[in-house]
């Protein structure tokens, strides 16, 4: 975790810094644990292997972290197969649409 007041990394257990004095309250801790978090979820949901090697790595020692990790990356490796599969579906049904189109003018220039 870092000092709110001067930037430094301090530990996570830290009341005061040891460097410029200033008091680190719980909810100075919480904000920087939760914003933490968020930047490890995103990387692991846009990255879906990044966080499936960092849930392993960190499941002992950041156990409810490492889930909330697996969590995104399994929902990034869901987007990676779903919207191709939603692209390809909407790709068949524009082709299928213009395939109706063209026989249905061709029948009519018949008649």
């Amino acid at each position: 975790m870092y000092c709110t007041n001067c930037g430094k990394e301090i530990e996570d257990t830290t009341i005061q810094c040891p460097y410029c004095n200033a008091v680190i309250t719980e909810e100075q801790k919480a904000t920087q644990i939760c914003n933490e978090d968020n930047v490890w979820r995103t990387i692991s949901c846009c990255f879906p292997s990044i966080g499936l090697i960092l849930y392993i790595v960190w499941k002992i020692k950041k156990p409810a972290l490492a889930q909330k990790i697996k969590d995104s990356a399994l929902i990034g490796m869901g987007a990676l197969f779903t919207i191709p599969m939603i692209l390809c579906f909407l790709y068949s049904f524009i082709l299928i649409v213009a395939i109706i189109a063209l026989i249905i003018t061709a029948v009519f220039d018949l008649l």
